[in-house]
């Protein structure tokens, strides 16, 4: 919601064919070229329950907004929800106290380039310079770069999709740079990032349907989904049913990568949230509240009645996970 090569682009026109993997489908290998072999690392799945995150706007900065809302309900979240520029240096200030505080970074990281230059390696330069520094930085992150593509209209998607009207285009590019990214992210040894592959919900006015902008298995590590309460009042399980009918038996982890409800409903929300993880929807494996205004009619800061419900989530032991500590990558 809130945003502040190897393959030369005939190339990439010829291998539409290929590229475009049906959802659940492997990736296919780049044409010239043999893929790289899956690399081995940790996608930090917990082994129970669901991992509890947040990105909060209460204070001038981002540490000082998250540690607030910690106090409040009194535990550390296992997640720290940021957003970064295309060229903009990360792993941050704000991403070494997540580790300081037991959290993972989960990286909003923006397009700012047509996806076909990005796939070209034209932009490599800024794509292994944040590769060498996460690998630097030697703990786990999820990284999910341009997250919502499928919403042309929104805040940074439109020059980096292309033209609406070559949409099979859109899907080859967006997929072409996906994997190029990875590429040089695994060239630069950061096994340490886990790829999140996040589209928003098709409900938005203009948004596209994800299955054709799928990257394929071998370059995605979860699944995750942004939708909030836009109506105020919708139930929880209602809200999140096409993610889980569309992408539950995958095989990938799922992650809520952003959503919020009217202050009026908060503590029915997160209450009905916490029920359909603990059973119907437990391959959600991640829960991520964006705790600020967004740009949306409804508000979906928590009020003092929505933080004792974040409070009594967050006490349950479905939501104990932490991510532990990794070592740097060799």
């Amino acid at each position: 919601m809130k945003t502040f090569s190897r393959f030369a682009p005939a190339a990439a026109m010829l291998l539409v064919a290929g590229v475009l993997s049906s959802v659940g489908q492997q990736a296919t290998a780049p044409a010239g070229g043999t893929l790289p072999p899956p690399v081995k690392h940790d996608a930090l799945i917990p082994e129970h329950g669901s991992y509890l995150g947040a990105w909060v706007l209460r204070a001038p900065d981002e540490k000082t907004s998250l540690g607030l809302l910690e106090s409040q309900i009194g535990r550390p979240f296992a997640i720290g929800l940021h957003y970064v520029g295309w060229t903009k240096e990360w792993p941050n200030e704000e991403m070494q106290d997540d580790i300081a505080k037991g959290r993972i970074p989960l990286v909003s990281w923006n397009c700012e380039n047509p996806n076909a230059t990005v796939a070209s390696g034209a932009d490599d330069e800024i794509i292994a310079a944040r590769a060498r520094d996460a690998r630097k930085f030697g703990h786990p992150i999820f990284l999910r770069w341009y997250w919502e593509f499928n919403v042309p209209g929104g805040q940074h998607t439109g020059k980096c999709l292309g033209m609406e009207s070559q949409r099979e285009k859109q899907q080859t590019d967006f997929i072409m740079a996906w994997r190029h990214i990875w590429q040089v992210f695994q060239k630069e040894g950061a096994t340490n990032v886990v790829f999140v592959w996040n589209p928003n919900s098709t409900a938005p006015p203009g948004a596209l349907d994800p299955k054709g902008f799928y990257p394929g298995d071998s370059y995605v590590d979860w699944i995750a989904w942004d939708k909030y309460d836009q109506i105020g009042g919708t139930p929880f399980e209602e809200l999140f049913s096409d993610f889980i009918k569309g992408y539950g038996k995958m095989g990938k982890p799922l992650m809520i990568g952003e959503t919020g409800a009217h202050p009026a409903f908060q503590r029915a929300f997160l209450e009905q949230a916490t029920k359909a993880l603990k059973g119907p929807y437990s391959q959600i494996k991640a829960f991520v509240y964006f705790d600020a205004p967004g740009h949306r009619p409804l508000p979906w800061t928590l009020s003092e009645e929505g933080i004792q419900a974040l409070r009594v989530m967050g006490a349950d032991p479905h939501f104990s996970p932490m991510v532990p500590s990794a070592k740097a990558p060799r």
